[in-house]
């Protein structure tokens, strides 16, 4: 997938990851494209936006007793949540402590003020969002991105999980969408090979 297609003239790039449930890897490969984005010299940090099942900082190892959800409700500043990882360039913003009200906080003012901060400092923004299917968090979140990206498992995803998504792809509400296909198992010569 060629996301300069997608951010193509715009200075900060924020792109939104998603799925259709849970369990399809979208944290997976949020993860690994934000490594990817770093490896190739941009600065990059990763946002656990997913309050009602954060993945993030299990996957970077991180504690998750200040994130996001500290940061919108007004009990730490940016610098406070903004974890340094191994890879260089690369920062993540694990999602906190899970709150009783996750869509109220994204739609908080709070939310485009370290939006318009990050962008200052990184070249390239990710959000780990919560699946598009059951909750709405992504429909307030894709104000923010510029390319958007619904992850689904082979063998897993099942068709009628999609139909919000295309919904708002033909009434025109997401663009620059991209479907991600992980998991994917080719054979080759007898050999199965699994991608994702």
């Amino acid at each position: 997938m060629n996301l300069q297609y997608f951010t193509l003239g715009k200075e900060n790039n924020v792109i939104g990851i998603t799925s259709s449930v849970m369990s399809e890897g979208k944290t997976f490969c949020s993860s690994n494209l934000a490594v990817s984005m770093a490896h190739s010299g941009r600065k990059t940090i990763l946002i656990d936006a997913d309050m009602r099942r954060p993945r993030v900082a299990s996957a970077f190892k991180l504690k998750n007793d200040k994130g996001l959800s500290n940061y919108l409700i007004g009990t730490c500043s940016m610098d406070e949540i903004t974890n340094v990882t191994v890879t260089k360039g690369l920062d993540v913003i694990t999602s906190g402590p899970i709150p009783p009200n996750p869509l109220d906080l994204v739609g908080l003012p709070k939310m485009d003020q370290l939006i318009d901060s990050l962008k200052l400092k990184y070249d390239i923004i990710i959000i780990d969002s919560p699946p598009i299917g059951p909750v709405s968090e992504y429909i307030i979140l894709m104000k923010y991105t510029n390319a958007n990206i619904c992850v689904v498992r082979s063998n897993y995803t099942n068709r009628n999980h999609l139909e919000k998504i295309n919904k708002l792809y033909d009434d025109k509400k997401i663009k620059n969408l991209s479907v991600l296909l992980n998991d994917a198992r080719v054979s080759v010569n007898g050999y199965s090979y699994s991608y994702g």
